[in-house]
């Protein structure tokens, strides 16, 4: 979903509803069912998930979804995952509300195969179709291995994509074992400041911000001159008042420069 997609939907919305999705998922992956009933359930599964009708392809999901310890339904669910992000990457949408949940629910389930290193890079390829919401958490605490997996992916032109790896390495640095673990290893971190350069320079304010929010965390002051200089001089603005006609600069606010001198003062 696009950063313009989420505006329109409605952020309290789309979040109540992954607390609905989540909770449901919770209730499935709670279910100790060790096989299906019949090797004709499974296959009749398999084959809604390929359906074009999103009722059956929820059928599918969620009786497979039960099953997700076995390997065939971790390989089927991987796959489906790429695929249905393969689709919106062309489509630039989703079909419609269903066709949004299952999706959410498909990347959420394979977002708990933690332990399984093929679901990093169809998590990493979904941060452009949701952005920031929930993968970046998951790709933190597989550490090192996603780390480095998303930054050879920065480079692609896709502005959810940018913004849901900023996200990631903001919640991979949160935590310090991985935080410490940046900052010994050269490579990695010079990776990371190179991508961190682009961030603040990037014409989308949104990936702005985000790339000094992560600045902060992972608390790098070699950035130190380049914060104080967004903190002055960062473009963009929003006004309080809605009246277009009529600007009134007391009532402007410069959230990137705010986010820089936010740091700044931390740091002081």
């Amino acid at each position: 979903m696009t950063i313009k997609q989420l505006k329109q939907h409605g952020r309290v919305f789309f979040l109540s509803s992954m607390i609905v999705i989540f909770f449901q998922l919770g209730v499935l992956l709670a279910d100790d069912s060790p096989t299906f009933e019949t090797s004709s359930e499974y296959a009749l599964a398999l084959e809604l998930l390929e359906t074009g009708d999103w009722q059956e392809i929820d059928k599918g999901f969620y009786t497979i979804v039960r099953h997700v310890s076995e390997e065939s339904i971790k390989t089927a669910l991987i796959d489906k995952l790429e695929e249905e992000t393969s689709r919106h990457q062309t489509a630039g949408r989703f079909e419609d509300h269903a066709h949004m949940e299952f999706y959410m629910n498909l990347a959420g389930v394979v977002g708990q195969m933690k332990d399984d290193p093929r679901i990093i890079l169809p998590l990493i390829n979904a941060l452009g179709v949701v952005g920031g919401m929930y993968i970046p958490t998951t790709l933190a605490h597989i550490g090192m291995p996603a780390l480095e997996a998303v930054l050879v992916k920065y480079d692609e032109p896709n502005v959810d994509l940018r913004l849901g790896i900023l996200i990631t390495l903001q919640e991979m640095f949160r935590l310090d074992s991985l935080n410490k673990r940046i900052h010994q290893t050269s490579t990695n971190l010079q990776a990371v400041q190179d991508i961190l350069l682009r961030g603040i320079d990037d014409s989308n304010h949104f990936i702005r911000r985000r790339a000094v929010k992560v600045i902060g965390v992972l608390g790098d002051r070699s950035f130190a001159d380049r914060l104080v200089f967004i903190a002055q001089n960062d473009p963009y603005y929003w006004s309080r008042n809605t009246d277009n006609q009529r600007k009134d600069w007391s009532q402007l606010r410069y959230p990137v420069r705010e986010s820089a001198q936010e740091i700044i003062k931390s740091w002081e």
